[in-house]
């Protein structure tokens, strides 16, 4: 079973992920010992609405709603299930959108790589083993290390790819202060939280069928004392 490691979002609601090698990051949670689970509402009809966001809607017109609860819920950035890529190319103006980024080897060991104010703030192995640099081996001109600028991480990476076998690059935390990816029209789910009051947090999950949202499912928790 493959791990991510995402230390933003576990910080702000207590909970961690586990999935399968071919699943977004934190599609199946694990609620932290000390939080409770209250329930989980799901909206499915055409027209509902949640936040703003209605169902029925394009994924591209959702986008500025996501963009606006940034000021009235705190919302920072939103998760993009299956946003995959086999070509390294695709990724050369993508990059800057996200907040990390996931290079999966051809060994099925990722590197995931986490950005902060446009540099690089962490990077694991997808072992669990943190990292300075990587490749650990490379030369420090030739490596990619926290605190590299992010618009200077698709030069690297191209440069890495000479003399390593990379399987997929995948981008799912999306910065939502940076404009719309068109390649997000194709996730089947979007999901996001937000802490509506002090010791409570509600994962949202946007559903997508047609490229057309058609369910919202809210779960909501409770951190103890």
């Amino acid at each position: 079973m493959k791990r991510y490691f995402f230390p933003t979002l576990i910080l702000l609601f207590g909970l961690s992920g586990c999935l399968k090698k071919d699943d977004s990051p934190l599609r199946d949670l694990v609620t932290d010992p000390v939080s409770t689970y209250l329930g989980t509402d799901t909206l499915s009809r055409t027209g509902d609405l949640y936040m703003g966001l209605q169902l029925g809607e394009t994924p591209e017109s959702l986008y500025p709603v996501l963009q606006s609860l940034q000021k009235t819920a705190s919302v920072g950035y939103v998760n993009v299930v299956g946003n995959s890529f086999t070509r390294l190319t695709d990724l050369e103006k993508r990059i800057p959108l996200y907040q990390s980024l996931d290079i999966e080897q051809s060994n099925g060991i990722s590197v995931q790589l986490y950005f902060s104010e446009r540099s690089i703030s962490t990077m694991y192995l997808s072992t669990g083993k943190a990292l300075i640099q990587w490749p650990e081996s490379a030369a420090k001109s030739q490596a990619i290390a926290i605190g590299d600028a992010v618009d200077g991480l698709y030069a690297k990476v191209l440069t890495l790819s000479s003399g390593n076998s990379f399987r997929r690059f995948n981008l799912f935390t999306k910065d939502l202060t940076t404009g719309y990816d068109p390649s997000m029209s194709d996730s089947p789910q979007w999901y996001f939280a937000f802490s509506p009051s002090f010791g409570k947090t509600t994962l949202v999950h946007l559903n997508f069928s047609g490229r057309k949202l058609s369910s919202i499912t809210v779960s909501k928790y409770e951190r103890g004392g």
